[in-house]
Formats: C-alpha cells, sequence, structure tokens
C-alpha cells in the first residue's frame, strides 16, 4: 500500500518555484497579482508586464537553506510601436558543494549541484483593462554526473481597475516537460501550477491586501497526516471525523497565500504574508511559532530600490532575500 506525506519532491527543476526579488519572498512566494512598475513581478506572472517596467533591472540574491544560494537578474523594456512589453531573466541555484564517499565512509572527492533558467516572456493590453501575457524557459539541471534539461511556459490574463485599485489574475504555470533525462528510465514531471490571485488597495489607505490560491487543479491538497486521517495508526480502529465544515476551510487555507503591505510613504513598503500550505507541512506542533509566515522592506532611494524579505519555514529553517533594482532607462536617458 502506498502512501504520501508532505506534497514536495514530486517533480523536477526546483527552481521554477522560487521568487524572483525580496518583495515577492515578504508576500508569500507566490505574489502574482500586483500591477505597478516592479519588473521583477513578470517572472512569477508575465501579465503584469507593463509600460511602466521600461528599463527595469532586478539583481537578487537568495542566502537559501544551509549553504545553498540562489542569484536572479532580470530585465523589461516595452516597445510603443508593438504595444508589446518585452522581458528577459537568468535565474542560477547552486545547492553547494558535497562530498563524494563510498559505502565505507571512504572520501573519494567533491561534487556540485547546480540548476539553471533562462526565461523570456511578453505581454500586450487587451480592451483597456485586460492583460495577456506567456512566457518560455529554458531549464538545466547538473546533480553530480547527472544532468536534465526542460522547456516550460506560462500563461496568464490579468484584469486591472486602475480607478479602484483592483487587480485579479489566472495562470498556468510550469506547463512543459522534462527533455533530457537524468536517468534512462524515468522522466520526470514538471511543478505544474493552476493559480489564482486578487490584490485590492484600499482606498484612502496604505494598504495593499493580495489573496493567492495556488494549486488549484489538486483537490485535496493537503498531505495524508495521520493525526487527523481518522484511523488510529497503532490499532486500526476507525475513528469518527469531528468538523466537516472546519475541514474545507483547512483545505482553502492549505491553497491560500494571505499578504498585506503598507506603503508608509513613496519611500518606505513594508509587508507581511501567512503561506497556508508551508504552516501545516512545516510547522512544530510542540513550537510552531511564526513558520508559515514571510515580512519584509522595501526602500525606494530615487532611482534606486533596495528590498529585503525574510520567509519563515519554522524554527529551525528560513531563508533571507535582498534585491536590488535599477532603472536604466532613466540612468542612460534612452527610453
Amino acid at each position: 500500500m502506498a502512501g504520501t506525506a508532505q506534497t514536495g519532491g514530486q517533480s523536477v527543476f526546483y527552481l521554477l518555484d522560487m521568487p524572483a526579488s525580496a518583495r515577492a519572498t515578504a508576500m508569500g512566494g507566490d505574489f502574482i497579482s500586483a500591477l505597478d512598475d516592479d519588473g521583477s513581478l513578470a517572472h512569477l506572472n508575465p501579465s503584469l508586464l507593463n509600460a511602466s517596467m521600461n528599463g527595469r533591472l532586478s539583481l537578487n540574491y537568495t542566502s537559501y537553506l544551509t549553504d545553498a544560494w540562489i542569484g536572479y537578474s532580470g530585465y523589461v523594456h516595452h516597445l510603443p510601436s508593438w504595444q508589446t512589453t518585452l522581458y528577459a531573466g537568468l535565474m542560477y541555484l547552486d545547492y553547494g558543494t558535497f562530498y563524494h564517499t563510498d559505502a565505507y565512509g571512504n572520501l573519494l572527492g567533491t561534487f556540485e549541484c547546480r540548476e539553471y533558467s533562462t526565461t523570456v516572456g511578453a505581454a500586450r493590453l487587451f480592451a483597456e483593462r485586460f492583460r495577456y501575457g506567456m512566457q518560455l524557459t529554458w531549464l538545466q539541471s547538473r546533480l553530480e554526473s547527472y544532468t536534465a534539461n526542460g522547456i516550460s511556459a506560462a500563461f496568464a490574463a490579468s484584469y486591472h481597475d486602475t480607478a479602484n485599485g483592483l487587480t485579479a489574475t489566472i495562470q498556468f504555470r510550469n506547463v512543459g516537460f522534462q527533455i533530457d533525462k537524468y536517468t534512462s528510465t524515468l522522466r520526470e514531471p514538471l511543478p505544474f501550477d493552476l493559480q489564482a490571485g486578487v490584490s485590492q488597495r484600499l482606498p484612502h489607505t496604505p494598504f495593499l491586501l493580495s489573496l493567492v490560491f495556488h494549486d488549484l487543479h489538486r483537490w485535496p491538497f493537503r498531505y495524508d497526516d495521520p493525526k487527523s486521517s481518522g484511523t488510529n495508526v497503532l490499532f486500526g480502529d476507525s475513528v469518527v471525523k469531528s468538523n466537516q465544515l472546519a475541514e474545507v476551510a483547512q483545505e482553502l487555507l492549505t491553497h491560500a497565500i494571505i499578504g498585506v503591505e503598507v506603503h508608509i510613504s513613496d519611500v518606505i513598503r513594508l509587508s507581511v504574508s501567512y503561506h497556508g500550505q508551508r504552516r501545516q507541512e512545516l510547522a512544530y506542533d510542540f513550537l510552531p511559532r511564526f513558520a508559515g509566515f514571510s515580512y519584509g522592506v522595501g526602500v525606494r532611494l530615487s532611482r534606486l530600490h533596495l528590498g529585503y524579505g525574510r520567509s519563515i519555514w519554522n524554527t529551525a529553517a528560513g531563508y533571507h532575500h535582498f534585491s536590488l533594482a535599477l532603472n536604466l532607462a532613466d540612468l542612460t536617458g534612452l527610453h
């Protein structure tokens, strides 16, 4: 009889799910429904590409788990004559250096594990308030002597109401396949994700609210928790489940990422978010604390934008994200 624990580890090319900016990290990772001049958001949702991002260069460094680190750079360019906004991005994930030993623990050397992605995307305006976009990503993975390549695509559409500060979006993300396999026998899937999100800037306030649902194609999504499955693991006795409505609510919350941005001024932006899946799967029962929460700050200094994001997985793990954004169009005078 087969069983499942956490829902991860069932696909390849992990860097496809990594946020491209400190702002996205602070808002739970999948921040897909904010339409402004932040060019790094195009990496998460190509339909967010717009003319105000023209000339935006984003540089990012993520101090990931243990010795792993992630680098990302992206650039956006708007073509007025084509009424199209273009995007290109590079991401690099270095898992670090590992010791190579035999079955007896004798050191034979070291090896490295790395993944790369190259992404291009485009978006256009449709019917005044609608935008549609797509992107293509080439993927390469090198894990010791094993290598794999793949191709991925994202298709997205967004609705933006400027007067009311409302943005809604839907996206088919990581649509693709593994081209070259790690082994000759197994072709592994990409982490496909059907997402929907909405953000609302509250009138006359500094607050931007965001709600994103991920993995909408997977119901139920929660892992098989022996404590809530209705079965006594030791004796196999059946236990009646308590509240079905509460379980439905818990399922929805597992799909949800809830975030709030506070725009204190035109200079400072504070962010905090809650990721339901991370909270459920990674929090320690005896010491949950802030597992599943993320936070960050963004600072605008003239033509320079700085960002910091912190994602907390549990009391033992989390990562830091640092961002630097420049407007090359303003710096060079080329538009």
